[in-house]
């Protein structure tokens, strides 16, 4: 279940948890309030239609990709 914590000492008090499709927590900072339920309703609706996809796989360099699709 994701849900919203508000941090008022922080530059971006508004964090979303949520737990992903390989039962890992992951979390995103944000300034405004109503950017962080939007993405916490995205990304809850992804997880339902099967669509997620986790943010961090998105950082692997293209040597690195290409290394594991050549063996």
């Amino acid at each position: 279940m994701a849900h919203i914590t508000k941090r008022p000492d922080r530059p971006k008090p508004y964090l979303v948890r949520w737990i992903d499709t390989s039962n890992q927590e992951r979390s995103k900072a944000f300034v405004r309030k109503v950017d962080a339920e939007a993405h916490l309703i995205a990304v809850e609706a992804a997880k339902l239609r099967g669509e997620y996809v986790d943010p961090r796989l998105g950082r692997i360099t293209f040597g690195e990709f290409a290394a594991k699709v050549i063996a």
